[in-house]
C-alpha cells in the first residue's frame, strides 16, 4: 500500500513539473513572438569600413528601417555585402531595442598588373578588386613580370606561376613591415633572379633573387636612410648579395 502511494505522489509531482515547463515554454514563445513584432529597426550603422562608404554598404545589405530586429538574416546580409569585392562580412550586432550594426573588413589595393590591355588591381593575397581600362591609382605599385592566365573581379588572380604570386605576397608584406611600401612605385619580377624595385624618390633597388627577401628589404631601408642622412638622394641601391649594400648615385647627385 505504501509503495502504491509513493508511486502516485511521484506521478503527481512529475505531472506538476511538466505543466510548469509547458507554461514556461508558452510564456517564452509569447515573449519571442512579441519581440519579433515589436522590436523594429530604427538605426543602422557600419563599422570597420574606410574604403567603401557606409551608404554603399547599407545599400548592399538591404536592411529596411521598420523591419523586425530579429528577422535580419546574417547569411543574406553576408551574401549581399560580399558582392562588392572590397568587402568581407564579419558579423552583425543587434543592439536592443532598435539598432543594427554591421561589422565588415576591407580588402586593400596593393598592386596593379597590366593584363590584355587592362589594369588589374589586386590585394596582398592576389584577390582581384577591379579591372579598368586605365591606371587611375598612382598610390600603389605597378607589378611587372607576372604572367596572368585569368583575372576575374571577385576571384583570386590566376598566374602562370603560382609560386610567383606567393613571392609577391611576401615582398609586399616585407615592404609594409619595414614601412617602405608607400614609396614603391614598381615591383619588377621579369627576371626571377633579379627582382627590382623603383621608389617615388628616385631610387632603383636591386634585390636579386627571392632568397632572404625580407632581410634584403630591411637592408635596403637602412641603406636608403643612411644615404638620405648623407644629404644625397636618388640612384641605385644594390643589396643582391644580402651581406653588403652598394650605392651608385644618380648622375644628378654626383
Amino acid at each position: 500500500m505504501t509503495e502504491v502511494k509513493t508511486k502516485t505522489k511521484a506521478k503527481k509531482k512529475k505531472g506538476k513539473w511538466l505543466i510548469i515547463v509547458a507554461v514556461i515554454l508558452v510564456i517564452l514563445t509569447g515573449i519571442g513572438f512579441l519581440g519579433y513584432k515589436t522590436l523594429k529597426i530604427a538605426k543602422l550603422d557600419v563599422k570597420g569600413n574606410s574604403i567603401v562608404s557606409t551608404e554603399v554598404i547599407l545599400g548592399l545589405a538591404d536592411i529596411q528601417i521598420g523591419e523586425s530586429l530579429l528577422s535580419v538574416s546574417n547569411s543574406k546580409v553576408e551574401a549581399n555585402i560580399e558582392k562588392n569585392p572590397y568587402l568581407i562580412f564579419d558579423s552583425i550586432n543587434r543592439v536592443f531595442p532598435d539598432t543594427i550594426i554591421i561589422n565588415v573588413k576591407e580588402r586593400t589595393p596593393k598592386a596593379i598588373i597590366q593584363y590584355v590591355g587592362s589594369t588589374v588591381i589586386i590585394d596582398a593575397n592576389g584577390y582581384v578588386l577591379a579591372v579598368a581600362d586605365n591606371n587611375t591609382n598612382n598610390a600603389i605599385p605597378v607589378l611587372k613580370g607576372v604572367a596572368v592566365k585569368t583575372a576575374t573581379v571577385g576571384s583570386t588572380l590566376e598566374p602562370d606561376n603560382k609560386y610567383q604570386l606567393n613571392q609577391v605576397k611576401e615582398i609586399i608584406a616585407g615592404l609594409e613591415k619595414e614601412e617602405v611600401y608607400g614609396i614603391i612605385t614598381e615591383i619588377n619580377m621579369t627576371d626571377p633572379n633579379s627582382i627590382v624595385l623603383t621608389t617615388n624618390d628616385g631610387y632603383t633597388v636591386k634585390l636579386g633573387e627571392f632568397e632572404n627577401i625580407q632581410y634584403k628589404i630591411r637592408f635596403f631601408k637602412t641603406t636608403r636612410d643612411q644615404i638620405i642622412q648623407m644629404g644625397k638622394s636618388g640612384g641605385t641601391i644594390d643589396v643582391t648579395t644580402g651581406d653588403k649594400a652598394y650605392y651608385e648615385p644618380s648622375s644628378s647627385t654626383q
